[in-house]
């Protein structure tokens, strides 16, 4: 009798108790089938060798897709109950994501990969609401504490530390050989040669040319006459100085003067006098990122979130309770909803995550159709965001 119980509905379990006499409740009959149904279908994935649970944290559904000023570089929102999720995409291929809770970043760091998984950058966040804030992609107040790149060998190419306020305190970058190239510290900027062999120093309007290591000559932009003018000085290697000659948009003016190595004036050459020009009052404009609303109605499950979190769970608890590796932790699996309202498995993310990929494709296959998201009323495909939360009983 009891082996019929796993057989049967709730109705039948209820109409069982009736004939045996069984006051007991008919829901605890229909729990006993439901365990049995679980360990049923998860016989499908594979050997079960654990039990374990799954929890639902957070369904995020795709809200905004906005542009960067790099062309290839498209990011997409996802809006829910704890937190929203920020995911970047580089040539269509998601790279990176990060967490944001009301329009501020509360994710440690940003890590971007390449189609071959191979880390991009690595960005790292100051999340505390008590220091200064900037905005990150356009959109998301943070501040950022340092960023670095890499290589496709995982070679760093460059690193910058920031301050809270103000410019960066710190950047260096290499070469793909690991040569320094440049280094910007307290706002003097060094760069070098192929060979690492310090030739120009930027401070300010001033910027210092070495040749093996020593000064050969200065140049120093300044205003003169509302103007901006650059003077260039020239320096013989013992340090003494050889030419003065001064530009304005790349063009001689004011008078040039030359001297030999004791120092002494030997030529001046006449160049079109610097006059007077009125003071310019034009305002730049800032570019900023484009921002496309991109649903105003939400994807939504037949039934809504409670019916969809009654369908995916039992499936999810299936696909983490299978086979001989341990899954506990937490995951990320992103899905689209098309035009049509039919659910596309995209990625999964977590520890483990590559065991689970194929299987968690064939539950979105299967999965009924959502009522598609619509912008001004007319269909589009939407992404959705499921965060679960894997534990053994």
């Amino acid at each position: 009798m009891l082996f019929r119980f796993f057989l049967c509905s709730f109705a039948e379990a209820c109409a069982i108790a009736k004939a045996i006499g069984d006051t007991r409740s008919a829901k605890a009959l229909f729990l006993l089938v439901s365990l049995a149904t679980f360990q049923a279908n998860a016989q499908l994935f594979g050997n079960v060798n654990r039990n374990n649970w799954v929890k639902i944290t957070d369904l995020q559904v795709e809200t905004q897709e906005w542009g960067t000023r790099d062309p290839g570089v498209r990011v997409r929102m996802f809006y829910g109950k704890e937190h929203d999720s920020v995911v970047v995409y580089q040539n269509g291929v998601m790279s990176g994501n990060f967490l944001t809770h009301n329009d501020r970043i509360t994710s440690p760091r940003l890590v971007l990969r390449d189609e071959k998984g191979n880390i991009q950058s690595i960005d790292s966040f100051w999340v505390s609401v008590t220091q200064p804030r900037d905005l990150y992609y356009g959109s998301f107040a943070t501040t950022l504490s340092m960023h670095r790149e890499y290589y496709p060998d995982g070679i760093p190419s460059r690193v910058c530390y920031k301050k809270i306020t103000g410019p960066d305190s710190l950047v260096i970058e290499w070469s793909p050989e690991g040569i320094i190239r440049r280094k910007l510290l307290n706002e003097t900027e060094y760069f070098y040669t192929p060979d690492g062999i310090l030739s120009v120093k930027c401070s300010g309007n001033d910027s210092v040319l070495y040749k093996n290591g020593i000064v050969a000559s200065v140049v120093n932009d300044t205003m003169v006459l509302n103007q901006l003018v650059t003077q260039v000085r020239n320096y013989s290697a013992k340090g003494t100085l050889l030419k003065e000659s001064w530009f304005k948009e790349g063009k001689p003016v004011a008078v040039w003067r030359e001297y030999n190595a004791e120092g002494v004036l030997v030529k001046t050459t006449k160049h079109p006098a610097l006059l007077k020009v009125p003071i310019s009052n034009e305002v730049a404009e800032m570019p900023y990122d484009e921002i496309i609303a991109y649903v105003t109605e939400s994807p939504e499950y037949p039934g809504g979130n409670y019916q969809f979190e009654k369908y995916i769970i039992p499936e999810l608890q299936s696909v983490f309770s299978s086979g001989d590796v341990p899954f506990e932790g937490k995951y990320r699996i992103h899905f689209e909803i098309t035009e049509e309202g039919k659910p596309v498995y995209l990625s999964v993310q977590g520890e483990n995550a590559a065991n689970v990929d194929q299987v968690l494709k064939a539950v979105f296959e299967k999965m009924p159709k959502w009522k598609s998201g619509r912008r001004s009323g007319i269909r589009v495909q939407s992404g959705v965001v499921l965060m679960v939360d894997v534990v053994e009983r």
